[in-house]
């Protein structure tokens, strides 16, 4: 009986190539896979890179529109102790002491930072 089971996989006929076909393509896929990931990341990459942009630009929005009615109200050089503006995307906390303007911007995505503007139109 193992004489004929081997015969069944054989089948008289031996073939130097058996399993060459496995070790290419597991290769291949392998080449495909990095491919993939390198894109994937690259992708990853660019929509932080989006997101940043887009919440910098909501940032300096809110910085020139809270600047813009500082200059109105307080040009005149009256001195202010402190105040805050609460918009749609965040909120501006602005402190003002004589031509000088320290502004905290939250943004309600979590970016916070500070900035120190003049008010004066040099």
């Amino acid at each position: 009986m193992a004489k004929n089971f081997k015969v069944f996989f054989h089948n008289g006929v031996r073939n130097k190539y058996v399993g060459g076909v496995l070790p290419s393509v597991l290769a291949l896929l392998l080449i495909f896979s990095l491919i993939f990931s390198q894109q994937l990341k690259s992708y990853r990459n660019e929509a932080i890179l989006y997101q940043q942009t887009k919440q910098m630009y909501q940032g300096k929005t809110l910085e020139n529109m809270t600047l813009a009615k500082l200059q109105k109200r307080y040009g005149s050089g009256e001195e202010l102790v402190w105040g805050e503006d609460c918009y749609n995307i965040g909120v501006v906390t602005y402190k003002v002491t004589g031509d000088q303007v320290d502004l905290e911007i939250a943004l309600n995505t979590g970016l916070r930072y500070q900035e120190k503007v003049s008010l004066s139109d040099d």
